[in-house]
Formats: C-alpha cells, structure tokens, sequence
C-alpha cells in the first residue's frame, strides 16, 4: 500500500475521535463511550495506525535499536486500543478484562508521544515534516492536565477532539506528501572521482 493511500485512509480516520465524542454517554460523568462512538473511535485508530505504519517505512524514528522498535510496540499498542473499541460496541464495559485493555488507549498516546520526540531528534524527516508526529504526540500531555484541572468533561472531549482533528490530519498530509524511505546521501564511487579529477585536470 503505497503512502499516499495510507494517508488519504489516516485522512479519513482524522476527525473521528471528535465525531466519536459527539453522541451521548452511558454514564453521566463521561464522553465517547457509547456503542457508536466506540465505532468511530475505531475508524480513527485504523487511520492512525496507518500514519504508524508510513513513519516506520520512512525510518522516520532512526536506525537506532530503540527507534526501530518503537513503532512496531506502538502499532501492538493500537491493535491492543482497536480490540477494546469493538469489545465496547458489543459488550459490557463494567469488566476487568475491559479495564485493562482500555488501558492501551492511554499507552499508544504516550508511546506516540515518545515516538513524536524521536522523530524531531532522528531528523530523518525535512523542514516541517520532522516536527508533526510530535504535534499529534503532544496531545498526551494535553488530555494529561486538561483531565487534572477540569475532569472528563464534554468540554475536555470538544477541546481533544479538535485538536485531534488537527493534529492528525496533519500527519495523514503529510503522509501523503512524502514517499518511502528519506533520501539517503548519494555515495560516490572510485569512477565518480576519477571523473571528476579529469575534468579539474583540463
């Protein structure tokens, strides 16, 4: 799947978590936990995970062991999040087994928040493009102290979810505007310089 097509479906998925906090709740004190937000909380981690996947074919993180294993743990942690999202639409959510692999929501932000920071520092990407994988990363810390000062709130929820819509719009584009690997500096071989130093020597 090349990347432009990764994108355009990370396009789609974008906005969804602020659609999915939209429709009522179950419970009186949250947001985006009914059956038919779970489902579009499900079309935006599809489209994430596609982002992931373009970034780890662009080496994005850097060729360190740690960089390259980054992404790999952070798309278990999506897939992880996607399970509970459908768990949630057909089952009870008062379970332990929910409670615990709901938990991969907040752990694929903070992975993506990690993974924001390796990318700026791998350089790998150029200009513009180095820095959006940390704009959408830095939505971790944002629902961190938004939901320690004000709850989790519909106000929280319309506050996250655009920027969300933002934030992961922006790396779908770029997605889209990039292809494969980073170019790598051209190696010159034996021929290239003898080349060249008959062309000085005239």
């Amino acid at each position: 799947m090349k990347n432009r097509t990764l994108g355009t479906i990370a396009l789609i998925g974008a906005p969804c978590l602020f659609i999915s906090f939209q429709f009522p709740s179950t419970t009186a004190d949250a947001v985006g936990d009914s059956a038919i937000s779970n489902a579009f909380g499900l079309l935006y981690l599809i489209g994430w995970m596609c982002s992931v996947t373009a970034l780890h074919r662009m080496g994005a993180t850097g060729n360190t062991f740690f960089g390259k294993a980054l992404i790999p743990l952070l798309l278990v942690s999506l897939t992880i999040a996607s399970i509970s999202n459908i768990y949630a639409m057909i089952l009870p959510q008062n379970t332990e087994l929910y409670f615990y692999i709901d938990l991969f929501w907040p752990i694929s932000n903070l992975l993506m928040f990690i993974t924001g920071i390796t990318v700026a520092a791998a350089n790998k990407l150029k200009g513009w493009k180095r820095f959006v994988p940390l704009a959408v990363g830095i939505w971790f810390p944002l629902m961190v102290i938004s939901m320690a000062l004000i709850g989790r709130t519909p106000a929280t929820g319309l506050a996250l979810g655009l920027y969300a819509a933002f934030a992961w719009s922006g790396m779908a584009i770029m997605v889209m505007e990039t292809k494969g690997k980073p170019e790598k500096n051209k190696k010159f071989s034996r021929l290239d310089y003898v080349a060249a130093d008959k062309v000085l020597q005239r």
